[in-house]
């Protein structure tokens, strides 16, 4: 078909088309079988009344044709038309050479861990299998579930791993032929597969890719929020079809009957089903069957049947037929979509030949039709629901059971028989339990942990024999997803076992999930107990105990008192030499080295402590599964060592993207973001919290973001970027800082602050800086100079005639330097000269000179010339100022580079002009695309880590190279570090 005929039909009807004879092997459809749109008559499968929606998706697929990426939402209620605008935008695109892969969401079918992305990929992957090669690997597990007896679930969660593995398939089948995705019902997807969608629909940008959805709201907390953030996307295409007018109607009327129709009785049509097309095509379905003549005798029977009974004229149908037929609807309706003819005739006890009767009884009756295929699914969904719902909930649960055993001994997934041990109702079964567990690790190891937990969960009811260790298994699920219940679950596992391996294991793992603070004290003292009693008889189970709790105690406000009275204890378990080398051991050095940064100690000595615990990489560098490295990494950034702490995140880094772990990844950059922040490389600080942002989003590790939003408005505003920090600003400001725990509430407080300092607004930064002090006040923190600099803060946001500015000032300087350090020393006698404090900015460039902060030195160095050029020494400070504007520029620091050329200029000098080229004119693609080919990375390798194509990563460093007036890759090294 032409697109122009296409449009045509967005004002016109063409004639019914007559009903397809379907082929012998019509019943024979498989499992997650791509499900294309079968014309639906009762739906009215024309364009009528389309004329706006159709050339929007012609535009869409024009540009993903021209490699612009898309993402076009159509949403409306149930039979309003997406699937019809869904069809016709396959067809355009089939028109244009696009690649159309279609799946279709289903309720049964909900929690199929990747259901909807193995409908969509997996027929491409079995026709091409090298777009599994290199990066894309970790997708073949999604693609093809291991099976019962291979499952082998991770302690790193690859969520993130496999939706990168993912959409690097997608990017390879759009640098291939430009490729649709179009997915009908999305709102009946799985978790993980709109996970995926959520994706793939961020990283459209200069791909040949596009992705097409039908939704409507949809039952469940988690998938709706999911459905949410697709829908909040600023990039998407919204289409929201609407309801027939009247004339519509009248048209669809005249045509359905062949003829005209009474004015009354399509009155009472557009009145009974509000213009609904698939509410429409039931209702002249049932008149039919009724004898209702398109009169105005007839309009007055139409209006007695009211759309409420929709559902009724279905089963009205249905019953009109024999028993055999009812009883094969309802089979089909509990098995959902991907039933098999023959798997009905097993269940309802039917021979070959009444099956196939039945099911074109089943066809003719308007309750399945058929695909391009020939193969049958249900009408619409409202169809199977209305089935589904006449069966009685006993009955229903029954029938799941019986299907559940038939599946599992014809060896089918072990997702299809979970789903119908989740529909059916708890029966002591341990074969269910263990179906359900299995179905579980099966979903755990593919990276969807919903599923897990909507296993576990069930099979907790059934109930197992093994309570405990079911309960820890569900515990760890909810851990991945971010579910408070995750501390009450392995409480109770705790409970309920006498197994001290098993306790000491899950007191562990409840340390880790006690951050929140109302938590802590109440759970923690009765894990102690434990810790105690093996204190003598296995120390070696104590001190984990010791050290899991130690550290996750600081993140509660009664560390002090716990340090107190857990020291001697703490003390007595390191100098025991059996413990040296020991994780456990390292993770206490870590937990003590946290605690001395924050609480103001010595800063060599809260070194030694962190290099100790860092010594030998013997604790676990995914931060997502340890806190402990990240704590020891934070007390070595916060005493000034900023080398030492960039090597350290560096090698977590290079551990935990191999391995996928999206937690690990997120974390190790966040930090790695500050301390480069800290040392002046701002272009690779803000890659590195992008990336901390974007893995965050994906790892669901939502309530650490605002800290990592502080740390890019900070980085955007030295580099000069006012209007990105204005828009991290603002997703900063949508969270509320007391929800999180309190080292974010700070850091997104300091963040506000410095953005609101920008904008010369005093009072309220004075208020954000401030209200850091009360919070650290309750935290047990008392070392501001090396974290938060909020005395600093308020004292700027204050001003010079302000006299708590002054004692603010003074505060920070006496406090950086009792500490020892000197990056912390140099900016608070920065800030003590801005407000007017007697002040020796020569010392602040002398401390700034021993540190290793080159972006603090470049102040420093502005900050005395300014003072120089003040004080009319113009030759001393044209000195001071070029070298600070070179420190400046070579940390990236556009904002102090323009203030030096500004004092330059007061100093009568001449300074150079901001340049167009060079590393500050890349942007953060070319940045992140430019250091990963310095770290050695080839095309390929770098197309696979951003999930980019060649040809991107080509232009990139194209670009990167005309900006850098190089040639070649040998020279970018030289160029970006030097």
């Amino acid at each position: 078909m032409r697109r122009s005929d296409l449009h045509r039909r967005a004002n016109a009807r063409k004639a019914p088309d007559s009903r397809r004879s379907r082929p012998p092997d019509a019943y024979a459809t498989a499992a997650f079988a791509p499900t294309p749109y079968a014309d639906n008559l009762d739906a009215v499968d024309d364009l009528l009344e389309r004329a706006a929606e159709v050339p929007a998706l012609s535009a869409c697929i024009a540009a993903v044709r021209e490699g612009n990426g898309r993402l076009v939402i159509i949403a409306g209620e149930a039979g309003i038309g997406k699937t019809r605008l869904l069809a016709a935008a396959d067809e355009l695109a089939r028109e244009s050479g696009l690649r159309v892969l279609r799946a279709r969401g289903s309720e049964l079918e909900g929690e199929y861990a990747y259901g909807i992305v193995r409908q969509l990929l997996e027929q491409p992957v079995a026709r091409t299998p090298e777009l599994l090669e290199g990066g894309a690997a970790l997708a073949a597990p999604v693609i093809d579930p291991p099976a019962r007896g291979d499952v082998a679930v991770e302690d790193t969660d690859l969520s993130f791993a496999r939706l990168r593995a993912l959409q690097l398939i997608c990017a390879r089948l759009a640098e291939r032929q430009p490729t649709l995705l179009a997915v009908d019902d999305a709102h009946w997807a799985d978790p993980a597969s709109l996970r995926f969608l959520i994706f793939a629909a961020r990283r459209l940008g200069n791909l040949a890719f596009g992705l097409v959805l039908t939704m409507r709201p949809a039952g469940g907390e988690r998938r709706q929020a999911l459905l949410e953030a697709l829908l909040e996307e600023p990039e998407a295409v919204h289409l929201r079809p609407r309801a027939l007018t009247r004339d519509g109607v009248g048209r669809l009327v005249a045509l359905r009957r062949g003829g005209s129709a009474d004015e009354r009785f399509v009155a009472a049509c557009h009145e009974v089903t509000s213009g609904n097309p698939f509410l429409l095509g039931q209702l002249l379905r049932e008149a039919d069957d009724l004898g209702l003549p398109a009169t105005a005798e007839g309009a007055a029977r139409i209006r007695t049947l009211g759309p409420e009974s929709i559902a009724r004229t279905v089963i009205g149908r249905l019953r009109r037929t024999n028993a055999a037929t009812t009883d094969a609807a309802r089979w089909f309706a509990v098995l959902g979509e991907g039933a098999r003819l023959d798997l009905v005739a097993e269940l309802a006890g039917l021979a070959p030949a009444e099956a196939r009767a039945a099911g074109d009884a089943l066809y003719r009756a308007g309750v399945l039709g058929d695909d391009d295929a020939g193969r049958l699914r249900f009408l619409h969904p409202v169809v199977r629901s209305a089935i589904y719902g006449d069966v009685p909930p006993a009955e229903r649960a029954r029938r799941h059971a019986r299907a559940g055993k038939v599946l599992a001994a014809r060896g089918e997934s072990l997702e299809r028989i979970a789903a119908h041990v989740l529909a059916g109702e708890p029966a002591s079964d341990p074969e269910n339990v263990a179906t359900l567990r299995a179905a579980a690790a099966q979903a755990l190891s593919i990276g969807a942990p919903d599923a897990a937990v909507a296993y576990l969960r069930r099979a907790l009811s059934e109930p197992p024999q093994d309570r405990a260790q079911v309960l820890r298994e569900l515990a760890r699920a909810e851990a991945r997803v971010g579910d408070p219940a995750t501390a009450d679950h392995l409480l109770a596992a705790y409970d309920e076992s006498s197994d001290v391996e098993f306790r000491v294991e899950t007191a562990i793992e409840l340390a880790a999930s006690l951050m929140a603070v109302d938590r802590y004290t109440t759970v923690a003292a009765r894990v102690w107990e434990l810790a105690d009693e093996l204190v003598d008889e296995r120390p070696d189970l104590a001190i984990r105990i010791e050290a899991a709790l130690l550290t996750t105690a600081r993140f509660a406000p009664p560390f002090a008192d716990v340090l107190e009275r857990r020291g001697d204890r703490v003390r007595h378990l390191l100098a025991d030499p059996s413990h040296d080398g020991t994780v456990a051991q390292r993770t206490l050095l870590a937990g003590l080295a946290f605690d001395a940064a924050l609480r103001a100690q010595p800063a060599s000595e809260t070194i030694e402590l962190a290099e100790r615990a860092l010594e030998g990489g013997v604790l676990p560098s995914d931060m997502g599964r340890s806190v402990a490295f990240g704590m020891a990494v934070h007390a070595l950034a916060l005493s000034d060592a900023l080398e030492s702490a960039e090597r350290h995140l560096t090698w977590a880094l290079d551990r935990c993207r191999p391995r996928g772990s999206a937690s690990g990844v997120a974390w190790a950059s966040f930090f790695r973001a500050f301390v480069r922040l800290r040392i002046g490389r701002l272009a690779e600080a803000e890659t590195d919290v992008l990336v901390a942002i974007e893995t965050a989003q994906v790892a669901e590790l939502e309530g650490w973001m605002g800290a990592a939003l502080a740390f890019l408005i900070e980085i955007r505003l030295e580099r000069g970027d006012r209007d990105g920090a204005r828009e991290a600003y603002e997703r900063l400001v949508a969270r509320s800082p007391s929800a999180d725990v309190p080292i974010v509430a700070t850091s997104m407080l300091r963040g506000e602050g410095l953005m609101l300092l920008a904008d010369g607004d005093g009072p309220r930064a004075a208020a954000a800086f401030e209200r850091i002090g009360r919070i650290d006040a309750t935290w047990g923190v008392t070392n501001s100079a090396g974290w938060t600099q909020w005395r600093g803060g308020a004292a700027l946001a204050r001003g010079p005639r302000d006299p708590a500015a002054a004692e603010f000032a003074a505060q920070e300087v006496a406090q950086a330097r009792m500490i020892g350090l000197p990056r912390a020393l140099s900016a608070a006698l920065r800030v003590q000269d801005a407000v007017g404090g007697p002040t020796d900015l020569e010392e602040a460039l002398a401390a700034a000179g021993t540190g290793p902060s080159v972006l603090e030195r470049a102040h420093a160095t502005v900050a005395l010339g300014a003072a120089r050029r003040r004080a009319g020494e113009r030759v001393v400070a044209r000195e001071l100022l070029t070298d600070g504007l070179d420190l400046a520029e070579r940390c990236g620091a556009g904002r102090l580079a323009s203030l030096a050329r500004d004092e330059l200029v007061a100093a009568g000098a001449r300074p150079r002009r901001a340049s167009t080229t060079g590393r500050d004119a890349l942007t953060p693609s070319e940045q992140r695309v430019a250091l990963l080919a310095v770290d050695g990375r080839s095309n390929a390798e770098i197309a696979d880590e951003l999930v980019v194509t060649r040809k991107t990563v080509e232009m990139h460093l194209g670009r990167v190279y005309r900006k850098l007036g190089i040639g070649s890759r040998a020279q970018l090294a030289a160029v970006l570090r030097g």
